[in-house]
């Protein structure tokens, strides 16, 4: 019998299908009874400090009174109706929040969820270079071929989702190469080189890295940008957008680059008349100690993606914020419609649970809450350059990441989160944490103590190396 079997459950084991896992042998999914502020807490009682936030959405915790209260009071007054036609206060009221936070936005759209998210701003784009084609079209003067504008470029080690659009502007190389020539081919350029600078607490692959001068970041910087400047060139003709998230490459490696690659990035989508997409979903309310990615390199997207954070996690929600050039564009061509409609549009549970998420986040200190979280990591992590197992630590905001040299193995690290109380999911050979930013100094003592103590075992062979039999696809996140 496994050592986790008492935590789960025997129907979910043989017939809910998890996340990243194999349907016939499955890694334990541990069942939780309740949640309260940071803790998890099991069927046997066992508490759990969660120092994932929920998959990075539950970025103020579990059980805010307020949020809760927004939940309760609406699904007495209106729980669903449909978006065509109709509309509702909570939609209203959510949109005016993120048109103040995201000035240079013009429209929202909601959806479903950050996947869903990533597939409406890729039909925008497509929509906005079908519309500028329409309008050059009795023209000599188009200074591009927008008719044929309908692939996107985005850069390696990047990740925008699992639905299909979506899988096709990540990483080919990542977790999604089962599906190989079968998704549509979309233009990689090499993944940034430069670091945001201080990110990089230990490296033993680039040292050099750790400590850049400006200068040697804008040297890198300009590397980069020159090959992005090159594809642009050679495939003006076949570009629609470029998309990426700012700043922070999530699940495909946990990454935090410099602000002046987004910056030249911008500019480049200028010049060239390609839409720049910023999926803010994962960075977006707090992550990165700034309220969005972007402002980092103080520029605005054409299309924003947002999500996760955007309920702190109650609620299933994503929203695509476009600029009057996106908007106007497609709205004066043919077919005169942004051609998408998910039938749980701006849902009114959801867009009341995201005014209260918004309006509880802006409340809180959460600037300086993520500021210490990010001192408590680099300073705790640092200590790990010893083991020889690290590659690579880095820290941004409230994200801290420990690089192995190899694939972490999930189960076992599970095993060992039980005995130390506190809950963390590595993916890949990643050991990583992204913590609400209401963790507590002593909470994050935990959880560093605990990344520590799970780098160790790994670095002894107390947690084993992942067995052969695991393939690459299995449990990637």
């Amino acid at each position: 019998m496994s050592e986790l079997s008492y935590l789960t459950d025997s129907f979910d084991k043989k017939h809910l299908w998890h996340p990243y896992t194999s349907a016939l042998d499955p890694l334990p999914a541990l069942k939780v009874v309740s949640a309260r502020d940071r803790t998890l807490e099991l069927i046997d009682g066992t508490k759990l400090i969660d120092a994932m936030s929920s998959w990075w959405c539950c970025n103020l915790g579990y059980q805010i009174p307020e949020i809760t209260a927004a939940l309760k009071q609406q699904v007495d007054r209106l729980s669903h109706v449909m978006f065509a036609g109709l509309t509702h206060e909570p939609a209203i009221e959510l949109g005016k929040r993120l048109l103040k936070l995201l000035p240079g936005n013009e429209h929202i759209f909601y959806a479903d969820s950050g996947s869903v998210a990533t597939e409406v701003a890729m039909k925008m784009a497509l929509q906005y270079q079908h519309a500028k084609a329409v309008a050059y079209q009795d023209k000599d003067d188009a200074p591009f071929n927008y008719a044929t504008r309908n692939n996107f470029i985005t850069v390696r080690s990047g990740y925008h989702g699992d639905t299909w659009n979506a899988m096709s502007v990540c990483d080919p190389a990542g977790m999604h190469n089962v599906f190989g020539s079968a998704m549509q081919q979309r233009l990689f350029a090499p993944n940034p080189q430069a670091p945001f600078s201080g990110s990089i607490v230990y490296s033993q692959s680039r040292p050099q890295h750790v400590s850049l001068t400006k200068i040697e970041e804008l040297e890198l910087v300009q590397k980069d940008l020159e090959n992005l400047r090159k594809m642009f060139t050679e495939h003006s003709s076949e570009i629609a957008a470029l998309i990426l998230e700012p700043i922070v490459q999530g699940a495909g490696g946990m990454f935090f680059y410099s602000p002046e690659y987004l910056k030249g990035m911008r500019a480049l989508c200028d010049e060239f008349d390609i839409v720049l997409i910023l999926d803010e979903i994962a960075t977006g309310f707090g992550r990165t100690g700034k309220l969005f990615a972007q402002e980092y390199a103080q520029v605005t997207a054409d299309i924003t993606m947002l999500g996760k954070g955007l309920t702190a996690g109650y609620m299933t929600l994503s929203a695509v914020l476009c600029a009057s050039k996106i908007s106007d564009a497609v709205s004066k061509s043919d077919p005169y419609v942004f051609m998408h409609g998910p039938t749980f549009m701006a849902n009114p549970l959801a867009c009341s649970v995201a005014c209260a998420s918004i309006d509880a986040l802006l409340s809180r200190d959460w600037s300086n809450s993520v500021k210490r979280i990010e001192e408590q990591l680099k300073d705790g992590l640092k200590e790990l350059s010893s083991a020889s197992c690290v590659d690579e630590i880095r820290v941004f905001g409230a994200i801290g990441v420990v690089q192995m040299h190899e694939r972490v193995n999930v189960k076992a690290v599970q095993q060992e989160c039980l005995k130390l109380g506190v809950w963390l999911r590595p993916m890949g050979n990643l050991l990583y944490c992204m913590p609400p930013f209401t963790t507590t100094k002593e909470e994050m003592d935990k959880i560093i103590a605990a990344m520590c103590t799970i780098t160790r075992k790994i670095d002894d062979g107390s947690i084993p190396a992942v067995p052969q039999s695991v393939s690459i696809e299995d449990n990637p996140v």
